[in-house]
Parts: C-alpha cells; sequence; structure tokens
C-alpha cells in the first residue's frame, strides 16, 4: 500500500485553520503537531504525523483498522512507543475515539 503524509507540524495558521474546518479539537498549540525540536528555523523530530494510503477512502473503515494494526506492530517490534488517532486512549476500542469520522 502506497502512503501520503498528510501533515507533520503545523504552524499556527495550520493549526487554527485544522481546527475551524474540524480536522482536530484543539487550538495552537496544544496540539502534539504543534511541537517539535527546531533546528535552523526549521522543525526537526517532531512529535506528530498524519499518514493515509494515496487516494484514501474516507469512509473504508477495514483499511484503517488494518493500517492502524499494522504501524502498531511495527512500533512494538521497534519498542517505539505509539498512539493512534483512531484510538487515542490505546484500549483497541475504536468507538468514540474518533469524534471528526
Amino acid at each position: 500500500m502506497d502512503l501520503t503524509v498528510l501533515c507533520v507540524y503545523r504552524t499556527e495558521e495550520a493549526q487554527e485553520e485544522a481546527f475551524r474546518i474540524g480536522a482536530t479539537t484543539l487550538h495552537y498549540p496544544d496540539s502534539i503537531h504543534n511541537q517539535a525540536e527546531w533546528l535552523h528555523d526549521h522543525p526537526r523530530n517532531v512529535r506528530a504525523i498524519d499518514l493515509a494510503p494515496v487516494d484514501p477512502r474516507w469512509e473504508d473503515m477495514p483499511m484503517w483498522f488494518s493500517l492502524c494494526g499494522f504501524f502498531r506492530h511495527v512500533a512494538q517490534v521497534e519498542e517505539i512507543q505509539i498512539v493512534s488517532g483512531l484510538d487515542w486512549d490505546s484500549d483497541w476500542k475504536f468507538k468514540g475515539d474518533q469524534e471528526f469520522w
């Protein structure tokens, strides 16, 4: 599956636009998308990334669950802690976690 990066670091303007259109529930600077280390005026070591399949089918929840499971597996193998937007509280119960879907 080919993936595309939808969002990494959000500026204040980008975060407020995301809030305005309902893509986030948080204002700047409260989103993890607003956190990064900086080097030469460029964000690095960002804390969040939004990925999706190229030409995503937003309503195809089984595909999203599979993608989430894949990344959780890789993170577990690599001993990296991640949080998925499908399951904010990491309880493997997806209902209620993603309110803007």
